[in-house]
């Protein structure tokens, strides 16, 4: 609205006749007049219009009123009275003339005849100026205004501004209703409602209400999406099913979905889309999970294979690395921008679609439980401090990036690290500092560190290259304290809580890829049922004696950690019950494959004298298992195993081991 300004200037009506005091005109009702040029125009007292060229009396102002002529539309003039009062002012008129008019949004030019009188404008918001001939006391007038309510008061024209009429029921303006120049808007900010019910977070944009259509994108490309009302509509589309990549359902990260592998040879595939660089996780649970039944023969066995953008294997697993459990998880970092497919399926599934693979699948083939749950997260140290990213600051022990810790729900347990990075070159190495807490629960033996690295290539999880060479390095102690290949075994070494060790990981032989990466499982547990007379121990009849386990298979375990110390001149002895029954045993033990600088490590099963067992005995360097399936002589009642090294490594200081023997009814 522009600012008030009043300019009084000359000569007041150039059709008006000569006003005297009494208010009297030159030009009276019914003298002639010219239709087509005169319209209306002030006679003293009276207003007049000019009607079939005869001047009408419009009205006749009262006592000590006078009419004048006040600017309207351009080019018009139209009439109002005036009141008059008698008396002399500061510039010596004779007569003060004053009436109530709203000038708050234009300028008037008065042209008046000053010489016997002032003319002095009184502003008075919410009245205006008659625009229409013919107001009366009992009749209606029209300033052709929408948004004024206009009504005759007192021979005058009134007008009752409606600044709602100006919003016109937008949600998204101020409307302002102004009696002489009609509607201005302004847009509002902030909230409002669209009035449709499929769309969200409507907001007020330069003027207009602005809502997000509502998302009905249920996943599943086999069914058509759409809103209605306020809600979700999903139609199926004919011939389409999830069986393959066209008909693969999204994942929202997130937000798992459940469904089944049935009828038996059911394929299910997802898709998720996904960013370079990105740590991915993608888990599959069945009631093995769930229900705590791992390996159960009548519950799925899941194999999960993962497609790049291309849509060519990328990464792929049977059986969780480190875990039993037939559950399929994979962990991967993107390699770039795009969609990723999923396949979902049972081990016979795929055994039949494989030639030459090494998958093992439990019978039968036809399973009792078929349901499982699917998806995805995107981890980062932001989202916990357990996912621990190499923070490239340099590839010494100085430079580690710290491992934290994080405690379960149960509030005595750690949750596993991740670790993980890239290589950025092929002499890259990539150090990580762990000290693990004081409050970690050892129920038995000691403080173990365990490292696993998951395979890479399309067959492990998707890295162009193995994970390398990792070794550990306790702070404050000289050398290696143990050095293993991830790519073929895991790291195992003691530790003491509260104390620093590092971690270095170094990029596996061969040359770089397009996406060296590599994803660590480390956590601090206790080792199991640790040797206790060392000295004793080291003849037969100093046997240390072993707990019983039972084991998935419905047979018997037993567990021992120790160390062969004197640079392999050590022998330790344990002794371990037969039940009753024919039974086959079997002996897996690791030292080297584990990080330790012992060598030459051998198992050798005895008889419970002391009496050699004919194809009883085997070394480290042959494979994980030194003794298969050995029949366990008739009538034994315990067996003894010893174990043995021929020597220490130089470089790696080490001296740790563990073995595993296992019972399994013939």
């Amino acid at each position: 609205m522009h600012p008030t300004r009043l300019l009084i200037l000359t000569a007041l009506c150039t059709a008006c006749g000569t006003a005297t005091g009494g208010g009297g005109a030159t030009l009276t009702p019914g003298t002639p007049c010219d239709t087509a040029t005169q319209h209306e125009l002030c006679g003293g007292v009276v207003r007049l219009s000019c009607v079939s060229g005869v001047w009408q009396a419009l009205e006749v102002c009262v006592q000590g009123q006078m009419c004048i002529a006040l600017p309207g539309a351009p080019g018009t003039g139209k009439t109002a009275c005036a009141q008059i009062t008698a008396g002399g002012d500061s510039d010596g008129g004779t007569l003060d003339m004053s009436m109530p008019i709203d000038i708050g949004s234009f300028d008037i030019n008065l042209q008046a005849d000053i010489s016997s009188f002032d003319i002095h404008l009184q502003p008075d918001v919410g009245a205006a100026i008659d625009q229409k001939s013919g107001c009366s006391s009992k009749g209606e007038c029209d300033d052709n205004l929408a948004c004024t309510l206009d009504n005759c008061l007192n021979g005058m024209c009134q007008h009752l501004t409606q600044d709602a009429v100006c919003s016109d029921g937008k949600p998204c303006v101020n409307g302002k209703c102004n009696a002489l120049s009609g509607c201005t808007t302004t847009p509002k900010s902030g909230s409002c409602d669209d009035g449709d019910a499929c769309t969200v977070g409507d907001a007020c944009k330069s003027g207009s209400c602005v809502g997000s259509i509502l998302s009905c994108d249920d996943g599943n490309a086999c069914t058509s999406d759409s809103c209605m009302g306020g809600g979700c509509q999903y139609a199926a589309i004919t011939g389409c099913n999830d069986n393959t990549m066209d008909g693969a359902s999204l994942l929202q990260e997130g937000t798992p979905k459940n469904d089944y592998l049935s009828p038996t040879g059911d394929v299910d595939f997802y898709k998720i889309n996904g960013q370079k660089g990105q740590l991915i996780f993608i888990q599959l649970i069945t009631a093995q999970g769930t229900k705590k039944k791992p390996l159960d023969p009548t519950i799925i066995d899941t194999v999960l294979t993962m497609y790049g953008p291309d849509q060519q294997p990328y990464a792929f697993d049977d059986d969780p690395y480190g875990v039993v459990i037939n559950d399929s998880e994979i962990w991967t970092i993107l390699p770039q921008d795009g969609t990723y497919w999923f396949k979902v399926e049972e081990c016979w599934t795929y055994l039949a679609s494989q030639s030459g693979t090494t998958s093992v699948c439990a019978s039968p083939k036809a399973k009792s439980e078929l349901q499982y749950t699917v998806g995805y997260s995107v981890l980062s140290p932001s989202v916990s401090s357990t996912f621990v990213k190499d923070a490239e600051t340099g590839d010494n022990v100085t430079n580690a990036t710290p491992v934290g810790f994080e405690k379960a729900s149960d509030g005595k347990n750690y949750y596993l690290d991740i670790l993980y990075g890239t290589f950025k070159n092929g002499v890259d190495a990539d150090p990580f500092a762990v000290t693990p807490p004081l409050d970690v629960p050892v129920s038995q033996g000691r403080a173990t560190l365990f490292v696993r690295g998951l395979p890479g290539g399309w067959q492990g999880n998707g890295s162009t290259c193995d994970p390398g060479v990792a070794s550990i390095v306790i702070a404050g102690v000289s050398g290696v304290a143990a050095q293993a290949d991830l790519a073929a075994d895991d790291l195992e070494v003691p530790v003491k809580l509260g104390q620093k060790v590092v971690l270095m990981l170094k990029h596996g032989t061969g040359p770089m890829g397009l996406n060296d990466f590599y994803v660590l499982k480390a956590d601090v547990a206790d080792s199991g049922p640790l040797e206790v007379a060392e000295s004793a121990n080291d003849s037969a009849s100093g046997a240390e004696i072993l707990t019983a386990v039972d084991n998935a298979s419905g047979g018997t375990s037993y567990f021992i950690a120790g160390d062969i110390g004197q640079k392999g001149a050590d022998v330790d002895h344990f002794s371990f019950a037969i039940p009753s029954g024919s039974w086959a045993v079997s002996v897996f033990c690791a030292s080297a494959r584990v990080g330790s600088g012992v060598q030459g490590f051998q198992a050798k099963l005895l008889g419970a004298m002391g009496q050699a067992l004919p194809g009883a005995a085997g070394v480290e360097a042959d494979g994980p298992q030194q003794v298969k399936d050995l029949a366990v002589p008739s009538g034994s009642k315990s067996l003894l195993l010893k174990v043995a090294a021929t020597g220490q490594s130089a470089s790696v200081t080490g001296t740790h081991y563990r073995c595993t023997v296992g019972l399994a009814v013939k």
